[in-house]
């Protein structure tokens, strides 16, 4: 009978030492819901910080605001651009900005010494008198604490007195005003008081002086400042008119004489400079002639922007247009129409002052005065 195998027992289990099951499930439990918490949390954080907007580097503004005239209107005005900056968190979107990214000092340029000098006293007045003319002291009508006044002062002439923020002295020196004036010692007195005008001037008046004839001299191309060295420089330009010199009625007439250029930018005559003021230069005359250009003097003081003009004549002037004789009311008319094409409605004085003994002409110096708000004087030197 065959042998059976023998069947051996079930050999026994070995488990490797260590921790229990259920401890090492616990374990790996824990580690993973700490993973899954860390990595919730490093979401959120990056959920956050992309959500939030980028800050700006902290910047410094400077906003150029219209400076008000009143101390109330700054007040309101500052209020209202801290509001303006409240509400929309900077300056006004057409405000002029420059910004820097860094708070750091801000280093100014160094400001140019010649825009200091630049500044002319008299046209920055305060309407505070006559004076002359800085901040808040000069004559004529202001605009608040340094607002820009007339400045210049007063003038006195022949014992008129006015404005003399730019005033042109228009003076005849035609043939007939040396009889009119009572001969050389009336000549004398007339200078006198020209020269003595000139000196009394305020540093901050604006002045200028014409002599007219046939043409018309100029003492300065434009209207100068009274400065001691341009007082000298017209006090020694009057010097020959009435034949008392080198020439009779004006310099430029001279220079037609002796047929030299007459060169406006550079024309002198015995080292004396001056400006001529012919029909051609003159906008307004071209084509007109005469002996006594009262209107060619006027409208050339105009055109230098004058606010008081003081014309001194015998009354006689002498225009001509195409071979016809201009008359007296067609005269005024011509320097009406130039100041209102000059000047735009802005004012202008005229100031008359007769020399003749001949009453027949005052009545032309009169009108001309009323046409101007001027005021009118005879004056006679004999």
């Amino acid at each position: 009978m065959p042998h059976s195998p023998t069947t051996s027992p079930t050999a026994p289990v070995h488990q490797t030492p260590g921790l229990p099951g259920a401890r090492l499930s616990r374990l790996r439990l824990g580690l993973t819901l700490l993973a899954h918490i860390a990595l919730l949390a490093l979401a959120a954080i990056w959920v956050i910080s992309s959500s939030s907007p980028p800050q700006a580097p902290e910047s410094l503004v400077f906003t150029s605001e219209r400076p008000s005239a009143t101390a109330n209107g700054k007040k309101s005005e500052h209020a209202a651009k801290l509001a303006r900056k409240k509400n929309t968190g900077g300056a006004p979107p057409n405000a002029r900005r420059l910004t820097s990214s860094v708070s750091k000092s801000i280093s100014l340029p160094d400001i140019p010494s010649s825009s200091i000098h630049d500044f002319q006293p008299g046209r920055m007045g305060g309407g505070m008198g006559s004076g002359l003319g800085g901040f808040g002291t000069g004559a004529g009508p202001g605009s608040g604490g340094m607002g820009i006044g007339q400045g210049g002062g007063r003038i006195k002439f022949f014992g008129f007195e006015t404005d003399a923020s730019s005033v042109v002295l228009a003076i005849d020196t035609s043939g007939s005003m040396t009889g009119a004036v009572g001969g050389p010692s009336g000549i004398a007195k007339l200078q006198d008081e020209i020269n003595r005008t000139i000196q009394s001037l305020s540093p901050a008046s604006l002045f200028n002086i014409i002599c007219f004839g046939q043409d018309a001299d100029a003492a300065f191309p434009t209207n100068v400042l009274a400065t001691s060295d341009n007082k000298l420089a017209a006090i020694k330009f009057m010097e020959g008119y009435y034949g008392q010199g080198a020439f009779g009625r004006t310099r430029t007439e001279k220079l037609r004489e002796l047929n030299q250029p007459i060169n406006v930018e550079l024309a002198q005559l015995n080292g004396i400079p001056f400006t001529p003021l012919t029909v051609e230069t003159v906008k307004g005359l071209e084509g007109t002639s005469g002996g006594s250009r009262m209107d060619l003097a006027l409208v050339a003081a105009m055109e230098r922007k004058a606010t008081s003009i003081f014309l001194l004549s015998d009354g006689q002037p002498s225009a001509m247009r195409g071979g016809r004789t201009l008359d007296q009311n067609e005269l005024i008319r011509v320097i009406r129409d130039h100041h209102k094409n000059l000047y735009k409605g802005k004012p202008l004085i005229i100031n008359t002052i007769y020399t003749n003994t001949n009453r027949s002409e005052e009545a032309f110096m009169k009108k001309i005065s009323r046409q101007f708000g001027g005021q009118h004087k005879d004056v006679q030197f004999d």
